[in-house]
């Protein structure tokens, strides 16, 4: 990336959300801020001049059955909502890092097109 910054995006609490962000960006954290309504916060490192692209962000719950595996996703923070009563794990796919770790998966297996 030659013109990098850190963006800021608002996520809704869900178990999936697509967000737009400029191709390559790279995933930073995910925290919760108090904004009054609930909402969590992305951070990601982006060049705005690049095209946007689209990265998926899961949040499980502890205990929850499954954790993303397919495509493979990229652990990116915990938020505490309700005074702690319900925790939610956040974890990406589609961005630099979890792009480039599905390349490296996929020449390692010799599934690499």
């Amino acid at each position: 990336m030659s013109n990098t910054t850190v963006y800021r995006y608002r996520l809704r609490v869900q178990p999936t959300e697509d967000v737009a962000m400029p191709a390559g960006a790279r995933v930073l954290s995910v925290q919760r801020r108090d904004h009054g309504d609930g909402a969590v916060d992305l951070w990601a490192e982006v060049d705005p001049e690049q095209p946007d692209a689209t990265i998926r962000v899961q949040l499980v719950g502890t205990g929850w059955a499954e954790i993303p595996a397919q495509p493979p996703a990229r652990y990116v923070g915990t938020v505490q909502l309700g005074d702690g009563f319900v925790i939610l794990h956040a974890y990406v796919t589609g961005d630099s890092d979890t792009d480039l770790e599905r390349i490296a998966s996929a020449l390692a297996d010799g599934t690499a097109t």
